[in-house]
């Protein structure tokens, strides 16, 4: 069963991006959530909502809006007498149902392309070649279609490439912590 989990985290990852974090801080956790929220409150650019079990924060970006940035998706808890922040950049909920929607529709359109494909082909009596080629489009359209979307999604994702430091730097300053080991740096910000 773990190793399920380990593969759909992988595959969320590939899809939608997400990058797991941890927060770390000496504070206690009410005075953790307070000052986390005083900071979102007076911040112009993160904005979002904090509470104990749900902590959404994003980059407000002024006459600009960008539904593929990331967001940090958290939650505190305690542990022992450190206060953890424990989440990950992730796209957003909406988005992400789109995008399952869309790319199950995508693999749906992909397998009947590939049956349409061997049907063609077994029924075929005259031309294989016409039937190969006219099956063949369709698989290649699917194709064309899952890689434009992930395209788009890496360039929305691309625009907002410095939102996760930005936020992370934000998250750091109100919790009086180190920014940690595994900030997530992407691709393109190498």
């Amino acid at each position: 069963m773990v190793w399920r989990y380990d593969m759909m985290k992988k595959m969320a990852a590939v899809l939608f991006g997400a990058k797991d974090i941890q927060f770390v801080t000496d504070l206690p956790l009410n005075l953790a959530i307070e000052r986390l929220a005083a900071a979102v409150a007076l911040s112009r650019t993160i904005k979002g909502s904090v509470a104990l079990d749900n902590v959404m924060l994003f980059r407000s970006h002024p006459f600009f809006r960008n539904a593929f940035q990331f967001c940090l998706c958290a939650e505190f808890t305690a542990q022992g007498r450190h206060t953890l922040l424990t989440g990950c950049f992730t796209l957003r909920n909406s988005v992400r149902l789109f995008l399952t929607f869309s790319y199950g529709f995508i693999a749906c359109f992909m397998l009947l392309a590939v049956y349409a494909c061997v049907q063609s082909i077994v029924t075929s009596q005259n031309s294989t070649v016409e039937a190969l080629g006219a099956s063949a489009l369709m698989i290649l359209g699917a194709g064309l279609f899952a890689a434009l979307q992930h395209a788009l999604v890496k360039f929305g994702q691309w625009l907002s490439r410095n939102d996760v430091q930005e936020i992370a730097h934000t998250v750091c300053a109100a919790l009086q912590c180190r920014p940690p080991n595994t900030l997530p740096l992407f691709k393109d910000q190498r």
